[in-house]
């Protein structure tokens, strides 16, 4: 990012759509994956109790977040541009709500080896 913000403007604006363009489709790829793989060792994997389905319903609440985010950035087209800060802030948030799903998808995994 500091290199690009060290360019002129149009040649900044030209190589933050192309970085957009050579891996939205990447993207989209990933998280349909990750979204996917998700659910099918929910549905697919023993019955859980409602302790493991509320927790459940919370982490995908933090994934539909980074989703979202990630869906923002890609189909932007304003590219890098940042507004008021903003772009930090949905980093950062971005960043600690996949700490979280981590945490909440090791949690997980104990209630699950537990068989709760």
């Amino acid at each position: 990012m500091p290199v690009l913000n060290s360019l002129p403007e149009d040649l900044r604006m030209q190589s933050a759509a192309g970085a957009q363009l050579r891996y939205r489709r990447i993207l989209f790829v990933l998280l349909a994956l990750i979204v996917g793989s998700g659910l099918f060792n929910f549905l697919a994997g023993p019955k859980h109790g409602e302790t493991y389905q509320i927790w459940f319903g919370i982490k995908m609440l933090f994934v539909a977040h980074i989703l979202s985010a990630a869906i923002l950035w890609a189909s932007s087209p304003y590219g890098d541009v940042k507004i008021a800060g903003t772009s930090k802030r949905r980093l950062l948030s971005v960043a600690i709500s996949g700490i979280i799903v981590v945490f909440i998808s090791a949690w997980l995994r104990s209630l699950s080896q537990r068989g709760l």
